[in-house]
């Protein structure tokens, strides 16, 4: 739910997601894969290893593109990855369509 900008009450406390932080958790769970979600990620990278790598290298695209790469994974599998780590949001679907948007990185991922 850290993908989604607004309020989240985690049964403890009540926390304000931001755009930008809820764009990096996107990203973040790109890499790290959701074995619940049936989606592997990157192997041998896991939510740690995610965030320390995006803060080394930056949130964009290219890292997780680069990530992928460096386990000989293509450009593709790590879109399908980033794809089905997207929770959907009010603007990833097409009311008149009645039908998601996918997601894809825009010029200022990259």
């Amino acid at each position: 739910m850290r993908q989604i900008p607004g309020k989240l009450f985690d049964m403890k406390e009540l926390h304000t997601i931001e755009q930008d932080a809820a764009d990096q958790w996107h990203l973040v769970q790109t890499l790290a894969g959701d074995q619940t979600d049936g989606y592997a990620g990157v192997p041998g990278i896991g939510i740690k290893r995610a965030v320390s790598l995006f803060e080394e290298k930056g949130y964009k695209w290219k890292t997780v593109v680069e990530a992928f790469a460096d386990k000989d994974l293509s450009e593709d599998v790590a879109l399908e990855n980033a794809r089905l780590a997207r929770i959907l949001r009010c603007t990833d679907y097409d009311p008149i369509e009645r039908k998601p948007i996918l997601w894809t990185a825009t010029i200022s991922d990259h």
